[in-house]
C-alpha cells in the first residue's frame, strides 16, 4: 500500500482511543453513578464530531481510491482490506467488552430512577456511537471489496451474465 493511500485512510481515530473513551466513561459512571454525567458530556461531546469528520473523510477517500482503481491506478486493495478487517476485529472484540460494562451500569441504574433519567441517554449515546464506529468499518470494508471485484473482473477474467455463456467458455477452454 502506498503512504498516500495509507493517509488517506488514517483518518479515523482508532477504535481502540474510542472504545477506551467510552469505557473510561461507563467505568466512572459504574464507580460512582452520581459523579460522572460531566465526565459522559466530555467524552461524548469530544468523539461525536470525531467519528463524523473522519467518516466524512474515510468514505470521501473510498470515493477517490474506487475512481482512481476504476481508472486503472495499481491500488493495493488487498492490505488496506486486511487492515481494515483487523481493525474490525479488534473492535469487535472491544464493544463486547465495553457493552458488557454497559449493561452491568444499566442494572444498576434500575435500582436509581433518578439516576438512570441523567445516565440511560448517554449509556444509548455511548453504545450508537460504538456501533456506528463498528458498521462504518464493515461499510467500506464492503466497499472496498466491491471496488477490488471490479477492477479484478476487469483485469484477470472473463465474466458471465448467465450459465449458459459460462459453459461454452469453460468447454472451449477443455479442448
Amino acid at each position: 500500500m502506498t503512504a498516500a493511500l495509507a493517509a488517506d485512510f488514517n483518518v479515523m481515530p482508532t477504535l481502540a482511543n474510542l472504545f477506551a473513551a467510552v469505557r473510561q466513561a461507563v467505568a466512572a459512571a459504574d464507580a460512582d453513578l452520581d459523579l460522572v454525567a460531566a465526565h459522559f458530556d466530555r467524552v461524548l461531546e469530544k468523539r461525536w464530531p470525531e467519528i463524523e469528520d473522519g467518516a466524512k473523510q474515510l468514505l470521501e477517500a473510498t470515493a477517490d481510491l474506487r475512481a482512481r482503481a476504476e481508472a486503472g491506478e495499481a491500488v493495493d486493495l488487498d492490505a488496506l482490506i486486511e487492515s481494515i478487517e483487523r481493525d474490525e476485529a479488534e473492535g469487535k472484540a472491544m464493544f463486547e467488552e465495553t457493552d458488557k460494562l454497559l449493561r452491568r451500569v444499566e442494572k444498576r441504574l434500575r435500582r436509581s430512577p433518578r439516576r438512570a433519567a441523567v445516565l440511560r441517554p448517554r449509556l444509548v449515546q455511548a453504545r450508537e456511537l460504538c456501533i456506528a464506529s463498528l458498521e462504518l468499518y464493515q461499510d467500506v470494508k464492503w466497499q472496498l471489496m466491491a471496488i477490488r471485484s471490479r477492477v479484478e473482473q476487469t483485469r484477470d477474467s472473463p465474466t458471465f451474465d448467465n450459465a449458459k455463456d459460462l459453459r461454452r467458455y469453460l468447454e472451449s477452454r477443455a479442448d
